[in-house]
């Protein structure tokens, strides 16, 4: 029998789809309680895109340019 933790990680990530940066600075998880902080995407609840550990999201929104 799982537990209750192991059966809502489970939920978690059958339910939602996960938007994952590759080859960042750490590895991320599968579950809405990932190290990044991951955000529910406004359009698409079950879309959970995360963050990545080395601020690239700054680049491609255009509040850091490349120097």
């Amino acid at each position: 029998m799982m537990s209750k933790r192991g059966l809502e990680s489970l939920k978690d990530s059958c339910a939602d789809i996960h938007v994952i940066p590759l080859y960042d600075i750490k590895e991320h998880t599968c579950v809405s309680n990932c190290w990044c902080q991951p955000v529910r995407d406004d359009e698409y609840p079950t879309v959970l895109v995360h963050n990545s550990g080395d601020g690239r999201e700054d680049f491609e929104s255009g509040k850091r340019l490349v120097s």
